[in-house]
């Protein structure tokens, strides 16, 4: 249990980079999901988080932005290949 979203998504942030770290093949094969699905189009990612409780939908303080860095970075990462 954490006291703030602020923390939470950081904590989801970091859970999310060690089991990529530690290749949990679930949560491999799910971004590797999401990110051949944006290489065919639009992805839309979603969280309650930016939903409900942020004033703005532009804060990049969410959970869905957390994945949608990952999604980014692995693409830049296999662009430079």
């Amino acid at each position: 249990k954490v006291d703030s979203i602020e923390e939470a998504i950081s904590c989801n942030r970091r859970d999310l980079e060690d089991q990529l770290r530690n290749k949990v093949a679930a949560v491999c094969n799910e971004m590797n999901n999401i990110y051949h699905a944006a290489l065919q189009g639009t992805v839309y990612l979603g969280c309650w988080c930016m939903d409900e409780l942020k004033p703005s939908n532009r804060d990049p303080n969410c959970h869905a932005e957390s994945v949608r860095e990952v999604v980014l970075r692995r693409h830049e990462e296999l662009s430079r290949r």
